[in-house]
């Protein structure tokens, strides 16, 4: 993805923080600009908390499966339970992301997951950042704050508090 493409992507996404701001950044996501409507929005937010919910399921169901023994069909091989067990651990984690994606990201964070979900040239990213709205900026800080935290198993909750005001740290111009 090129760095034209990266800087597109943020200004549909988190250019609505700039308009809100009085900035005079382009409408995103969050200002119902050419990101995504309020209804699309709902609907992303619909579709994740629905995600979540079955993979919360299929991690419980995981668990007690585990707990009983029950696993590989009941078949007790050598090696079985830390197959299991790892496989386990695989399926708690997809249901705390999907989890944290459906309750702990703003109503406007759904369209960067996709765009920082994908892999990315670094010297793309860092030329899309430059005249970056401070208000967009900030919200992009915020929303990587706390995918760090929900990627690190709340390890990174520590060094970034999401629930920092960013706006108060950025210069006014």
């Amino acid at each position: 993805m090129s760095a034209a493409d990266i800087r597109r992507c943020l200004d549909a996404f988190l250019g609505g923080a700039a308009a809100e701001a009085g900035g005079g950044g382009g409408g995103g996501a969050a200002a119902g600009g050419p990101g995504m409507s309020a209804k699309a929005l709902e609907a992303a937010a619909a579709r994740q908390r629905v995600t979540a919910e079955s993979a919360v399921r299929a991690a419980e169901t995981a668990a007690a499966a585990f707990k009983s023994g029950n696993f590989l069909g009941g078949k007790k091989k050598e090696g079985a339970a830390a197959a299991a067990a790892a496989a386990l651990r695989t399926t708690v984690g997809r249901a705390r992301v999907a989890a944290a994606a459906a309750e702990e990201f703003p109503p406007w964070a759904p369209p960067l997951h996709a765009l920082v979900a994908r892999p990315l040239d670094a010297a793309s990213g860092a030329a899309a950042l430059p005249g970056l709205p401070a208000p967009a900026a900030a919200k992009l800080i915020a929303f990587l704050s706390t995918w760090v935290g929900v990627y690190t198993a709340g390890m990174a909750s520590h060094c970034f508090p999401v629930s920092l005001e960013l706006s108060n740290f950025v210069p006014s111009h």
